[in-house]
């Protein structure tokens, strides 16, 4: 994957709107598919959790909307707003439980209205980051991800715990990998490996850094995350090791 400046990955963020801007710049100029596809769904969940609130508080206008004869894709469109979330804030309106809608949004073919159910099919069709089939491959990402990491430190005959073997010996906060021993990477070494299925852009890795990477830091010593998908060369965040997927393959 690839390795940004800043003032390329700003040039790509701002151009990012759609799937087919994904295409675009793809064929155009050459940037991986899915780094590019990662950092548009990171830019739609940034402006989706911008205006979370300020949309569900319309919720009952829109379910007027919605029952006056526009669709929910008409309105996802109009508000600049995931089709399913939208299906949910208008639906649950509508009488639905969370939890019916966590079922049906996977099987259309419960509500008992065709309307609903062929706007909900529709909805699923066109979001590409909240629809069921886009969080579970997210979930695969993420699992396939760390399972080539252990596959790589098995190669090397480097013992770890996962997070799962971490919890479970009762340490608070845990990387993905815990080296039984010390390994050096470009020259540093390092006692730990976090795996992240996404492209590291400054703000994620500070968030990162915030949240896990500095307290693994304090806890364990140097260590080392991968994000998959690229970063951004300037991030700061030189007492941890910021790493690409060809950076260990």
């Amino acid at each position: 994957m690839v390795v940004l400046s800043k003032d390329e990955y700003d040039f790509i963020y701002a151009r990012l709107n759609s799937p087919r801007d994904v295409e675009l710049m793809h064929n155009k100029m050459g940037f991986p598919f899915n780094m590019l596809f990662n950092i548009l769904a990171k830019k739609v969940t940034r402006s989706t959790l911008k205006n979370y609130y300020i949309i569900k508080k319309d919720s009952r206008k829109l379910f007027k909307f919605w029952r006056e004869g526009r669709t929910i894709l008409q309105l996802a469109k109009k508000y600049n707003f995931p089709p399913v979330l939208m299906a949910n804030f208008i639906l649950q309106e509508a009488g639905y439980s969370k939890k019916f809608l966590k079922s049906a949004l996977k099987k259309p073919s419960l509500f008992n209205d065709k309307r609903i159910e062929r706007e909900i099919k529709k909805a699923i069709e066109k979001d590409f980051v909240y629809s069921p089939a886009s969080s579970e491959s997210q979930a695969r990402n993420g699992s396939s991800a760390e399972n080539e990491i252990a596959i790589w430190l098995k190669s090397k005959r480097v013992g770890f715990e996962t997070e799962k073997d971490s919890i479970a010996l009762g340490r608070a906060k845990t990387p993905d990998f815990l080296l039984k021993k010390q390994i050096k990477i470009k020259g540093r070494k390092i006692n730990w490996v976090e795996s992240k299925s996404s492209f590291g852009d400054v703000p994620e890795i500070r968030k990162n850094y915030r949240n896990q990477l500095k307290p693994y830091l304090d806890l364990y010593g140097p260590g080392a995350v991968v994000y998959w998908y690229g970063y951004v060369k300037e991030h700061g965040f030189e007492d941890v090791l910021v790493l690409t997927k060809e950076d260990l393959f």
